[in-house]
């Protein structure tokens, strides 16, 4: 089993195009301080718009304990007014839409401009696929198959959680990424991508995973989201 960086994954796919809809079109309707949290293993990861000018989007990453989780973005905000040097990291990473790269990565936490580790090479495929989206009747449904062979069951969705509090009844719009065959970490692999689909002006998916693999290790959940989250760097 073996791992891929998770953030940098999500960053990757916010500059990925679509057959009719891209997720640059989600992102062009977002404002900086709207953000999500990534719950992974024994940490919290919290990215946000910082600044979107043109095609340049600026986002931040902060890794957190988990014992830090809070229970909305006005909670977030008095959290890194009051507690900011107890952040692992803090990135500001760079991406130029246009061009569909990433120009550079700043450390907040050691002021200093860093290099992307090697899974940064997940960009090259990342930057030429294409989201699909799954039609209902291909949704992945709650409980077991009916033997009858007449299928009600409701169609699966994950949690919809905004402000620390969990949306009921959150509806989603599903996507697919079929990987072509290469030599990277992604050959031949699905990925699935869920958006709000009561809220398209959120810039972040809430959910996503590959598919048709159990031996690689990728599941982001979204663990809390929000809007105008301010930080005091």
């Amino acid at each position: 089993m073996f791992m891929i960086n998770k953030i940098l994954l999500l960053i990757m796919l916010l500059t990925q195009p679509l057959a009719s809809l891209s997720i640059k079109d989600y992102l062009k309707n977002g404002k900086p301080g709207d953000f999500i949290v990534v719950e992974q293993n024994k940490s919290l990861n919290l990215i946000r718009i910082d600044s979107l000018k043109g095609s340049i989007l600026i986002l931040e990453e902060i890794l957190l304990t988990k014992n830090k989780k809070q229970k909305n973005s006005f909670a977030w905000e008095n959290f890194f007014l009051n507690n900011s040097e107890a952040c692992t990291s803090w990135n500001k990473i760079t991406i130029d839409m246009k061009n569909d790269e990433i120009l550079g990565c700043y450390s907040v936490t050691k002021n200093v401009n860093i290099s992307l580790n090697k899974e940064d090479s997940f960009l090259i495929s990342l930057l030429s696929s294409q989201l699909h989206q799954v039609l209902d009747e291909n949704r992945k449904k709650i409980g077991q198959i009916p033997s009858d062979g007449v299928d009600t069951r409701k169609n699966w969705n994950p949690p919809l959680i905004f402000d620390g509090k969990k949306i009921i009844g959150g509806c989603f719009d599903v996507f697919t990424i079929n990987f072509t065959k290469n030599d990277s970490l992604l050959s031949n692999k699905h990925l699935e991508i869920y958006f709000n689909k009561d809220d398209k002006s959120f810039p972040f998916p809430y959910w996503i995973q590959i598919t048709d693999d159990l031996n690689l290790s990728l599941k982001i959940k979204i663990c809390d989201s929000g809007r105008n989250l301010k930080l005091s760097k």
